[in-house]
C-alpha cells in the first residue's frame, strides 16, 4: 500500500512505500536486508536503528514499520530468496513488477515466492493442529478431539471427510512426531512435497528413531529431489531397524496383489502391488530387452508401445517376441552383508536399497545361474 507522510514545514509532502517488518524469535525486534532500500527513512514512535547495520543499506528497529521511496527502481533486493518468509518478504513480493525482471531475477522472485507457500503451508497445518488441541482442552479425549478437529475443518474449508482426516493427519505429524520437519517447513527451506515424503518414509519407525534418522538427512534435504530424499531414508531407515524391516517386507509381500482398473478413454490398467523388488527389476529389464530387439527401422510403435506390447505378450504366451531368457539385474552389496556379518541394505540398480536378506538371495540366484 501507499501513504504519504508529512515533513517540515519548510518541507515538501512525500510519497512513500510502507513495507511490513519481519519479526524476528523475540517478536519484538524486525529488519530488512542490506541494500533492500536505496533511500531508506524509518518513521514510528518506539524506533530504534544500529548505525552499522543502517549504514550497510539495513535497517533495525522496534515496534515499527519500515517506510522507503522508490523501493527497488526495477531492481529486486539482493537475496530476496534467502529471506525468512513473512511479512517483509510479502511487502517486497507484492511490490515486484515481474514483467520488469530479467529471466534470472524472475527465478529469484519464484524462489521466494515458493518460500512464502512453504511458509504458510506449515502455518495452516499448525491452526489444525490447534484446533485438535482446543478440543482437548475443552474436556474431550485425544482421539474425540481429533474426530472433532476433522470435522470442524472439513466444514471450513470444504473437504470430504477423508480429505480432512488426511490433512488432520499431516499436521499433527508435524506438530509431535517430527517437529523439525515442520521447522523447515516454516523456514521456507523445503516444500510440503518433502515434507510430506519425510513423514511417509519414516512413519513406521518410533517417534525417537523416527527423528534421528531424519536428523541425519535435514540439511541436505533442501538440496536433494524427492526422490533422492525418499531414497536416502529408505536406505537409513531400514540400517536403522533391519529385522524390524525384514518383518515389513515379509508382511508386505504377502499381501502382493494384482489389480485391473477402467480408464476413462476405454482402456485399462494391469498393476501389481508389494511385489518383491528384485523380481520387478529383473523384469523390467528383460522387457526392455525385448523391446529394444524389436525396434528396426521399420517398426513404426514408440518404445513405450513396445515395451506394453512386449508386455502383455508375455503375459499372454503369444509368441509374439523373441525367445525368452533369464532376468538378470544390477546389485551393489557390502561383503559383509553377503557373508551374514552385516544386515546393511543392498542397492538394486534401478530400485534403489533393499534389504539384506533379498541382496543375498539376488547375488545367489546370479552366481547359480
Amino acid at each position: 500500500m501507499r501513504c504519504r507522510r508529512r515533513a517540515s514545514a519548510a518541507s515538501r509532502t512525500v510519497s512513500m512505500r510502507v513495507v511490513p517488518v519481519a519479526w524476528l524469535n523475540s517478536r519484538s525486534r524486525a529488519w530488512a536486508p542490506p541494500g533492500a532500500f536505496p533511500t531508506l527513512s524509518v518513521s514510528c514512535p518506539r524506533v530504534r536503528t544500529r548505525d552499522g547495520f543502517l549504514r550497510q543499506g539495513g535497517v533495525f528497529c522496534r515496534w515499527g514499520m519500515i517506510r522507503c521511496e522508490h523501493m527497488f527502481d526495477g531492481l529486486i533486493p539482493q537475496g530476496l530468496d534467502e529471506m525468512e518468509p513473512g511479512p517483509a518478504l510479502a511487502g517486497f513480493l507484492a511490490s515486484i513488477d515481474v514483467g520488469e525482471l530479467s529471466g534470472h531475477d524472475r527465478i529469484v522472485v519464484l524462489r521466494a515466492h515458493q518460500r512464502m507457500v512453504s511458509c504458510y503451508t506449515a502455518r495452516v497445518y499448525e491452526d489444525m493442529a490447534a484446533v485438535v488441541d482446543r478440543m482437548h482442552q475443552l474436556g474431550d479425549d485425544r482421539q474425540l478431539a481429533e474426530e472433532s478437529a476433522a470435522a470442524e475443518i472439513r466444514a471450513a474449508l470444504h473437504l470430504t471427510r477423508r480429505a480432512a482426516d488426511i490433512e488432520l493427519g499431516w499436521a499433527l505429524d508435524l506438530e509431535q512426531r517430527l517437529p523439525q520437519v515442520w521447522e523447515l517447513l516454516a523456514a521456507g527451506d523445503i516444500d510440503v512435497r518433502r515434507a510430506k515424503a519425510i513423514i511417509v518414509a519414516t512413519s513406521h519407525l518410533p517417534v525417537e528413531t523416527a527423528r534421528d534418522v531424519v536428523d541425519q538427512v535435514i540439511d541436505l534435504a533442501p538440496e536433494l529431489t524427492v526422490g533422492q530424499l525418499t531414497a536416502r531414508l529408505r536406505r537409513l531407515c531400514i540400517a536403522v531397524d533391519p529385522q524390524q524391516a525384514q518383518r515389513r517386507y515379509d508382511d508386505a509381500v504377502a499381501e502382493r496383489r494384482v489389480i485391473v482398473e477402467p480408464n476413462e478413454a476405454g482402456t485399462a490398467n494391469l498393476s501389481g502391488f508389494d511385489l518383491p523388488p528384485h523380481r520387478v527389476a529383473a523384469i523390467t529389464r528383460r522387457i526392455n530387452r525385448l523391446a529394444r530387439t524389436l525396434r528396426t527401422p521399420d517398426e513404426s510403435r514408440t518404445m513405450d508401445q513396445l515395451r506394453a506390447d512386449v508386455f502383455m505378450d508375455l503375459l499372454a504366451a503369444a509368441g509374439g517376441t523373441v525367445a525368452a531368457d533369464r532376468g538378470v539385474v544390477d546389485i551393489h552389496v557390502d561383503l559383509e552383508t553377503l557373508t551374514g556379518l552385516s544386515e546393511a541394505p543392498g542397492e538394486l540398480a534401478g530400485y534403489g536399497p533393499v534389504i539384506a536378506d533379498i541382496a543375498r538371495q539376488v547375488v545367489g540366484r546370479q552366481e547359480r545361474a
